[in-house]
């Protein structure tokens, strides 16, 4: 018996057949893969990430007589009308016996530099030894980030400012 032929969307002939058996290869592909997704290992899975965490960079090495590890640099968005970004840095252990990391400390940079509102956009470097932490910074609510400081990193826990913000003028 001869095959039948419908016309296809772009007025080409399709063979009826064939559309049912793309129909079906379709539906077995996307079965397939709701299959694969809901079977990922659980080392696949995002932890949960706190919503206000804008910005995340890990560089630099830091070492005592102890520990040795990595440098981290958070940056947390907060607020709603007035935003503020929020920096910390933290000293994490690499412990590689028991192959995991540990947070040994964390100081928000605001501790160390004044007169800074809002702080964004951080970057390591390594100057004669020292690892230097820069960051834009703003001096006030809804100001642009247009100022820099600059803060030495030293073993976990120790912040030394370089550069300060400098103040928003008083509006009169």
């Amino acid at each position: 018996m001869p095959e039948r032929f419908a016309r296809g969307p772009v007025g080409g002939a399709r063979s009826r057949g064939a559309g049912i058996r793309s129909l079906i290869g379709g539906c077995v592909t996307i079965g397939a893969l709701a299959g694969m997704a809901g079977a990922q290992s659980p080392r696949a899975t995002v932890p949960l990430i706190d919503p206000g965490v804008y910005e995340l960079m890990t560089g630099g090495y830091w070492k005592n007589e102890r520990q040795s590890g990595t440098i981290r640099v958070v940056v947390l968005m907060e607020g709603w009308e007035a935003i503020r970004h929020r920096m910390f840095v933290q000293w994490i252990e690499e412990r590689s016996e028991a192959h995991e990391a540990r947070l040994v400390a964390t100081r928000e940079v605001a501790d160390v530099v004044s007169n800074c509102y809002s702080l964004v956009s951080p970057s390591l470097s390594l100057k004669g030894g020292r690892w230097i932490l820069v960051a834009k910074a703003s001096s006030a609510p809804m100001k642009r980030t247009s100022q820099n400081i600059s803060i030495v990193l030293g073993a976990p826990g120790e912040l030394t400012p370089l550069k300060h913000c400098t103040p928003a003028p008083l509006d009169g």
